[in-house]
């Protein structure tokens, strides 16, 4: 991978640069010599390519993936709000739902932005699990808890939310001690301490397992205090 690389190995340039640099080698390779004619095997002539100053870095790449998935559940989320304001006098309990929304939307540009974090982190196959399958797993969460293609035929918002809530809100409980697993990686700065995601992801089971209303909006308000006091001291 590319924090493997270390700074030893000088930049290629373009695409184009290191296709020509990968087939002179090969052609010394087989033609038996080096640059200066030199006897040479293919496995010392090998060298791994990496991108040029103005290309993309591994960790960078894992931002763009992370924020590609972010943006799956922002839209999904967006395209909700813009059906129930389109049909806000029709429809039946928003409350709940738009809270659960209101508060993922901030949760998910929250957690693609604090991927800064991880940007001293030795990336190996598994520090690359650990810190993409967090937001996989919120992204699933937000799209089991926003009405889908069905959306035009749902009335009762709330209905909807307490029909799914065991599963959306367990994903989004799991997303947490996910977030949490990945944090503990060395290299990583600035972030939540434990206790917060602990106490977050355990309110969000309670969301799952509790079908009274009152609960979920105590919850809800205690949920939006929590995300309110870590943005202050935090940023």
């Amino acid at each position: 991978m590319a924090a493997a690389y270390g700074n030893a190995i000088p930049a290629w340039g373009d695409s184009g640069s290191v296709l020509l640099n990968l087939v002179a080698t090969t052609r010394r390779v087989q033609h038996g010599g080096g640059e200066n004619g030199d006897s040479i095997s293919a496995e010392s002539s090998y060298v791994a390519p990496r991108p040029s100053r103005y290309g993309m870095s591994y960790f960078e790449f894992l931002m763009v993936l992370i924020g590609l998935v972010g943006a799956i559940a922002v839209s999904e989320i967006l395209v909700f709000w813009g059906h129930a304001i389109r049909n806000w006098g029709s429809v039946r309990g928003p409350g709940l739902l738009g809270a659960a929304c209101s508060l993922m939307l901030f949760n998910v540009i929250g957690h693609v932005t604090g991927i800064w974090a991880y940007r001293d982190v030795e990336f190996g196959y598994y520090q690359t699990f650990v810190v993409v399958l967090p937001v996989v797993v919120l992204a699933l969460g937000i799209t089991i808890l926003v009405p889908g293609s069905d959306r035009e035929k749902i009335t009762d918002f709330e209905a909807h939310y307490f029909s799914v809530a065991p599963a959306a809100f367990g994903c989004i409980a799991l997303f947490g001690l996910l977030a949490l697993l990945a944090d503990q990686l060395p290299g990583v700065q600035e972030v939540p301490p434990w206790w917060y995601m602990l106490a977050t992801a355990g309110l969000f089971v309670t969301l799952a397992l509790v079908r009274n209303r009152a609960v979920h909006i105590v919850v809800w308000i205690a949920l939006f205090g929590m995300t309110a006091l870590s943005a202050a001291v935090m940023g």
